[in-house]
């Protein structure tokens, strides 16, 4: 298995381009080592370029690839790792437990339902 070029993923890092840009270019250079390995592409951004992501990613914007759908950076990071994504990555504003618990999707749930 070939290894990721570290001078490239650095000269990547270092650049000015746009903080999508650079993780779409540091995952496509990673994929020649792991297909599945975007959490660590996005280590390597800096913590406003991830913060940056993350807003974009709320207001709807695909910022990570194969993350489409994900409400955040985390929920894209999930999809694109093809890990199944927690519940509560979705939500997109704080909800009260009176709400949750009378959602229409868990008041149909029947009782024993959910396996612990």
């Amino acid at each position: 298995m070939a290894e990721p070029n570290k001078a490239k993923i650095q000269e990547i890092l270092a650049s000015n381009l746009d903080p999508a840009e650079k993780l779409r270019l540091i995952v496509e250079e990673q994929r020649i080592v792991d297909k599945e390995n975007v959490r660590e592409a996005v280590a390597m951004l800096t913590p406003e370029e991830r913060e940056e992501l993350n807003r974009r990613a709320r207001e709807g914007e695909v910022v990570v690839p194969g993350g489409t759908g994900g409400k955040s950076l985390e929920a894209q990071i999930h999809l694109a790792e093809g890990t199944q994504v927690p519940f509560f990555l979705h939500l997109q504003t704080q909800i009260s437990a009176t709400t949750l618990t009378h959602h229409p999707a868990l008041l149909a749930l029947k009782p024993g339902s959910i396996s612990r």
